[in-house]
């Protein structure tokens, strides 16, 4: 009898060590796909070894790994597709622009050509960013990697700075201009 109960004992330790063994199995499985689901490189799903709740877990697991699979790609296409949508005006306001710019001096005054050249460095601005949102789409997508590089943090900051910096509103300056010319000493007062 002793015998009967140490073997039923070596019986029931055996077979606990298999159930552990085959769920901590699983649930390293699902570890790790949800590493890769994280760094974006999951593709394959998961087989499913049981029908149990690890089974269910399982398949919801790679159920929304598809999902998110399926996000991702319809991301990039909406990046790509509007990058492409936005570079196609830029690039007219752009030759439109540097068109302007070459006519000869006399046809545009001071003011305007000042207007032309604000406008074409702002589409160059804009197509410099669509043309990063692509980069970066891309990047995402894996077509190349990521090179990184040294950046003089002050030369960005100062570049933000003229960029982004304050400009008085056009009622600010009208009325300075205003200002100045009726406290000009150099020129005469009426009276009258």
């Amino acid at each position: 009898m002793l015998v009967a109960l140490g073997v039923s004992l070596l019986a029931a330790v055996a077979a606990n060590c298999f159930v552990a063994f085959r769920l901590t199995r699983s649930l390293r499985q699902l570890s790790a796909a949800t590493g890769r689901v994280a760094d974006g490189s999951f593709r394959k799903p998961l087989v499913v070894h049981s029908s149990d709740e690890v089974g269910d877990l399982t398949l919801a697991f790679n159920h929304m790994a598809e999902e998110l699979r399926e996000v991702e790609e319809h991301k990039q296409q909406f990046f790509s597709q509007i990058s492409h949508e936005l570079r196609n005006p830029l690039t007219a306001i752009r030759a439109s622009a540097q068109l302007l710019l070459r006519r000869p001096a006399n046809l545009l005054d001071a003011k305007g050509r000042h207007w032309v050249q604000s406008i074409d460095s702002s589409v160059d601005r804009l197509l410099s960013l669509v043309t990063r949102i692509l980069d970066l789409n891309r990047l995402r997508a894996g077509v190349f990697p990521l090179e990184l590089h040294p950046i003089e943090l002050d030369k960005v900051v100062a570049r933000a700075i003229d960029v982004l910096g304050p400009r008085p509103s056009s009622r600010a300056s009208s009325w300075s201009r205003r200002r100045r010319a009726r406290v000009s000493p150099s020129r005469p007062t009426r009276m009258g």
